[in-house]
């Protein structure tokens, strides 16, 4: 009798992309997807990246085994943590530097994943 992981490891590569699309018209605001590992989400980084940032602002908490400083809530803590926007042309300019960071240190990490 197979596990389910020696079944899950037999799925191609197109069957594992279609469950992967129904999975994210299904989620909402605050679920959570559970991976393994960084590379587990998509089949490079930049595919990864781009899925981790659609995800990320679509409100869904990603987690991720290998590599929790990855996981979404430690960038939306830090994103939560800062100034909200006040309406100054300059300090808004500043917060909206500082997520852009964040974002930019969330895909570096992704991207450092993908090359070991």
């Amino acid at each position: 009798m197979q596990t389910k992981y020696e079944k899950y490891e037999q799925l191609s590569h197109d069957t594992l992309h279609s469950i992967w699309q129904k999975l994210i018209k299904k989620v909402h605001k605050g679920d959570t997807i559970v991976f393994d590992s960084v590379s587990r989400m998509s089949r490079n980084a930049s595919e990864g990246i781009e899925q981790y940032m659609e995800l990320l602002d679509k409100g869904l908490e990603l987690v991720f085994l290998k590599e929790p400083y990855v996981n979404t809530i430690n960038y939306k803590q830090a994103l939560s943590g800062g100034v909200e926007f006040v309406g100054n042309d300059i300090a808004d300019v500043y917060i909206e530097a500082t997520n852009k960071v964040l974002k930019l240190l969330a895909a570096k990490q992704i991207t450092i994943q993908y090359s070991l």
